[in-house]
């Protein structure tokens, strides 16, 4: 049962052939082509002994990428802005209500809310 299993498995892989050196791998619970086993940034090759993160179908090494944006979940780059209880891009460091940028933002649950818009949380 197990070899058919891993069959079909095989088989539901993207651009699977029966090319030599084509047959996928098992890792991060994927089944993977080696070409395709890749940070999406930096194109190192990712193994099982490699630290990942996996965001939106993208595998990124967590050598550039340790975060996710609060916001908008996408990984940060070493220009994040940390308000103490989330990290934010800058063009995701908007307020919630008016999506504006002020240098008042208050942090409101999971939220950035401005001081103009603060008045809608309370």
């Amino acid at each position: 049962l197990k070899k058919e299993r891993l069959r079909v498995d095989v088989l539901l892989v993207k651009g699977f052939t029966n090319n030599p050196g084509d047959t996928p791998t098992l890792q991060m619970d994927l089944y993977w082509h080696h070409r395709h086993s890749c940070c999406a940034r930096c194109n190192k090759t990712i193994d099982e002994n490699y630290r990942y993160l996996m965001n939106y179908d993208m595998v990124y090494c967590s050598r550039l990428y340790s975060c996710l944006c609060s916001r908008c979940q996408h990984p940060l780059d070493d220009k994040a802005l940390d308000t103490g209880h989330g990290l934010y891009h800058g063009l995701c460091f908007t307020c919630v209500h008016c999506c504006r940028v002020t240098e008042s933002m208050v942090v409101v649950g999971d939220s950035l809310v401005c001081g103009n818009c603060i008045q809608h949380y309370n």
